[in-house]
């Protein structure tokens, strides 16, 4: 077929569909019952016309849409062309120019036409439009011998409008029915003619193998014979043998069974000592976790507990029960969180940067210290790494490696860098910060560079212009871009644009190389530390102040300023690392109002103040922790972690750090303060206290000195307290609801309700002729108040009982009041002795005259009063109450404990 002159060449592609495997398959299978091969620029519609008019006549058509000038490929038509029974060619003027086409009807004519056995089932057609096939070209044989067969004429106006006529499609739908019948006969008699002769293959061949059959049954059968005779002999002495068997198999069967008997006991055996060796085995499990417990108790009492308590979920033992109770009771500070392997660099807000060693490579963490979660960040460690706050997120100011001048750079929290690189001389101190969003670092050609962290602006800034042999060194820098300078015996302070402040030189004589300066987070006073010599002192530039706050002898070894800048914290103590104090000070009056707030026994490391400059945060070179009351009255809870060297202190979080560990803890009041209330000197508690069952409530009855009398009521989970009105009486009794709904306190003249979710009072007064209340006692769906009547007066036992119903609708009401020849006694009995062995008080003994314990059933609590008068009477006592359910402990104490991975309690046994 020749080209398509009117169409350009993608247009062509785009109709050549490829050969479906459809088409593929049915070619080589039964082939097609019609093939249309035609020239496509002349034909095209009225072979589509033509393929579908056929179909409609059920026959299997094939219309080749190829073009040869696109790259079909012919040898594919020429097989679907010779596997169809019948050749249709449309034959029109320009026929005879297409390759394809003449390839087409050659091969048909040869590989069908010309073979004997296809002739017969093939059938080629032309279509004669408007009597083209009477002019073939001159000497080629394939379009003269298709213009000696059997045509059907067709008009061009038939061509042209795509429309075969009905006679043509009709006489080519006869001649292919016709093949297509043919084919079928023909198919079916060579079918027929291969069961016939499978048939006749199949008889003959079990004809033979029923006679090879026969003369083996014959052989076999002789062979038979002979063996049978010798079977019989061998029967007759295996007979022989069967009894002599049959005699040692019943000995053997006996034995067998005593075997049998011994083999059970023996696994019976074997069971129960596998389950001794596993009692044993979690036994000595169960103690060496113990062991490792009692060992860390002193250290580091939070852990202790966590390795009792799995000790006891090894194995349960009042010994294991034991060891919790005095891990818990050992100490007021708790930390709830531990990452080993690290150390602090930084922290800020509520997130803390950690560099972890690891695999012998060290990187850098981010820990949310609210959250315990703790992020891998894609930063090389460096040499030091601080946090910038960055919106919502944080940036990373870095100091690089380097060995001769430091280089700074900013990085975002992926890892990328922002901005190029800050070069410092190389005696810029490594803290390049003025606050937690701006830097300031001296270049080495003179001048400094101020630095936005949050925006990375930067702007340079002149040196001041100085003699050469004066030039002074940069000490630190302060929020709003001005800088301490120090040449040679003084301070100086330079402003932003580079320029010495007037009036700022101060004499001060110190070795810049072992010093380090921060400026009061206000800016108004500089803290200088010489740490060669153990010196610190406050600096005023506004005053052109600068005085030394050590005393001889004395060497100064922390300090820290407050957060609002008023107040400066220093640690010290004497050469021989004896008499170690620490001091808070008033920044504007740093001589004057210097006062000692806490006595320690070792050398204090570190320093931080608490947000809202009530406490301090002190941490001394054995690793001990204290919190300490800035009033100087008393240290408030105490801890340990060892080797610990930095402490900060973030919100309600204080963070330590030692070269193996980084522990997060809880600031705030742990549990074990909360389970305590302690009188002052403005209030007292009374003997009176009592626990509610559900572990949400503890309540203790105070007075106020020459004020009122209350309940002090505390909400366990969150440390709350709550303050309620109580009688101006004295308190025989206290109680909560089983259902934990009312509490109910009892004095001589009246007795209160408070119900618990709305904290609404109501008040029950003594019926006539009553004397006074005395106690009470919980009953079956409410309380029972004791009271004694008026006929004790003469000597007459006269006791009253009021029942107390409580209903949420109606309120408490007395439903009933009875006569009792004796009451119930009111006070609960101590706990038992293993439900509270190893808990340590929290209070010390001696300073105590009389003490009480009680714990009600099912309350889960032990409350022990300590009083400083007599018991009858008591008003001045302190309260502790102690747990005796050790499950809710362990329960209550989840979120407020750090809980290390089984795998690392392991460790730390198997060490």
């Amino acid at each position: 077929m020749a080209s398509i002159e009117k169409f350009p060449a993608h247009t062509a592609e785009a109709a050549r569909p490829a050969i479906s495997l459809y088409h593929r398959l049915i070619a080589r299978t039964v082939g097609y019952d019609v093939f249309i091969a035609y020239r496509q620029s002349d034909a095209r519609g009225y072979a589509k016309a033509l393929h579908d008019a056929l179909e409609k006549r059920r026959l299997v058509v094939f219309l080749d849409e190829a073009d040869e000038d696109v790259g079909a490929k012919i040898e594919q038509f020429k097989r679907i062309a010779c596997s169809a029974r019948t050749l249709v060619v449309v034959v029109t003027e320009n026929v005879y120019k297409s390759t394809y086409v003449r390839q087409e009807i050659e091969a048909y004519r040869d590989k069908r036409l010309r073979s004997w056995w296809r002739r017969p089932l093939s059938r080629m057609i032309p279509i004669n439009v408007n009597q083209a096939l009477s002019r073939p070209p001159k000497g080629d044989a394939v379009w003269q011998d298709l213009g000696a067969s059997v045509f059907v004429p067709e008009d061009d106006a038939a061509v042209k409008e795509a429309r075969p006529s009905a006679e043509v499609a009709e006489r080519i739908a006869r001649a292919g029915r016709f093949v297509q019948s043919t084919f079928v006969f023909a198919l079916m008699l060579v079918f027929f003619a291969a069961a016939i002769a499978g048939a006749l293959g199949a008889g003959i061949w079990q004809l033979r193998e029923v006679n090879e059959r026969r003369a083996l049954v014959e052989r076999r059968l002789g062979q038979a014979r002979d063996e049978a005779a010798m079977l019989e002999d061998q029967a007759r002495r295996l007979e022989a043998q069967n009894t002599e068997l049959n005699q040692t198999n019943r000995t053997l069967q006996m034995e067998k069974k005593g075997l049998d008997d011994e083999v059970k006991n023996l696994e019976r055996k074997g069971r129960e000592l596998n389950a001794q060796i596993d009692v044993l085995s979690l036994q000595e499990r169960s103690i060496r976790t113990r062991a490792r417990a009692l060992r860390e108790l002193s250290v580091d009492p939070v852990l202790a507990y966590r390795l009792a308590e799995r000790a006891e979920g090894l194995l349960s033992s009042a010994e294991n029960r034991e060891v919790m109770r005095r891990a818990i009771s050992s100490t007021d500070l708790l930390y709830a969180n531990a990452v080993a392997g690290c150390t602090v660099d930084d922290v800020s807000g509520s997130a803390a940067l950690l560099r972890c060693d690891g695999g012998g490579r060290t990187s850098l963490r981010l820990l949310d210290l609210d959250r315990g979660a703790l992020r891998r960040l894609p930063h090389p460690a460096g040499s030091a790494a601080w946090l910038v706050a960055h919106g919502a997120s944080w940036r990373l100011l870095r100091v690089l490696n380097a060995t001769e001048n430091r280089r700074y750079q900013l990085f975002d929290i992926d890892g990328s860098p922002v901005g190029d690189l800050v070069l410092g001389r190389l005696l810029t101190p490594r803290d390049p910060r003025c606050s937690p969003t701006s830097a300031y670092v001296p270049s080495p050609g003179g001048a400094g560079v101020r630095w936005n962290l949050s925006t990375n602006e930067r702007l340079t800034s002149a040196r001041p212009t100085r003699e050469r042999w004066d030039q002074g060194v940069f000490l630190a820098c302060r929020t709003d871009g001005a800088w301490a300078l120090n040449p040679i015996d003084a301070l100086e302070l330079v402003s932003p644009s580079g320029t010495i402040v007037e009036g700022s030189r101060t004499a001060a004589s110190f070795d810049y190389i072992y010093t380090s300066a921060s400026w009061s987070p206000s800016g108004r006073h500089l803290a200088v530390h010489v740490h060669q010599g153990g010196r610190i002192g406050v600096w005023d530039p506004s005053a052109a102040s600068f005085v030394w706050l050590d005393p001889d002898g004395w060497v100064a070894t922390a300090y820290a300023w407050s957060p609002s800048g008023r107040l400066l914290a220093f640690a010290g103590n004497t050469t021989h690392l004896l008499d170690a104090t620490v001091e808070v000070t008033q920044a504007q009056t740093p001589v004057a109002s210097r006062r000692i707030v806490h006595h320690a026994s070792q050398p204090i490391r570190a320093i931080a103040f608490s947000p809202d400059e009530r406490e301090l945060a002190l941490l001394d070179v054995t690793g001990k922790l204290a919190l300490v009351d800035l009033s100087g009255t008393y240290v408030m809870r105490e801890a340990r972690h060892a080797e610990a060297r930095q402490v900060w202190w973030a919100g309600d979080r204080i963070v330590t750090s030692s070269p193996k560990d980084v522990r997060v803890w809880t600031a705030t009041t742990t549990p074990r303060v909360r389970w305590q209330f302690r009188s002052s000197m403005d209030r007292t508690f009374s003997p009176c206290a009592a626990a509610e069952a559900s572990w949400t409530w503890h309540a203790a009855v105070f007075r106020e000195q020459g004020k009122r009398s209350g309940v002090l009521v505390r909400e366990l989970q969150t440390g709350r307290e709550r303050t309620l009105e109580a009688p101006d009486d004295f308190c025989h009794a206290m109680a909560f609801s089983r259902d934990g709904r009312w509490l109910v306190l009892v004095a001589s003249k009246t007795a209160r309700v408070w119900r618990t979710d709305t904290w609404d009072v109501y008040s029950l007064p003594l019926e006539t002729g009553d004397i006074q209340y005395i106690g009470l006692h919980e009953a079956a769906g409410g309380m029972v108040l004791h009271a004694l009547g008026a006929g004790l007066s003469r000597n007459i036992k006269d006791n009253r009982l009021y029942d107390l119903r409580m209903d949420v609708v109606s309120g408490p009401r007395v439903v009933r009041r009875t006569h009792a020849e004796s009451l119930p006694d009111s006070r609960c009995p101590a706990a038992a002795s293993e439900l509270t062995a190893g808990w340590r008080d929290a209070l010390e003994r001696p300073r105590y005259r009389s003490q009480g314990r009680w714990s009600c059933p099912g309350v889960g609590w032990e409350v022990r009063a300590w009083c400083r008068d007599e018991p009858l009477g008591a008003r001045d006592c302190d309260h502790e109450f102690v747990p005796t359910d050790l499950r809710r402990v362990e329960r209550f104490l989840d979120g407020f404990v750090w809980r290390p991975p089984p795998a690392f309690l392991d460790a730390i046994v198997g060490r």
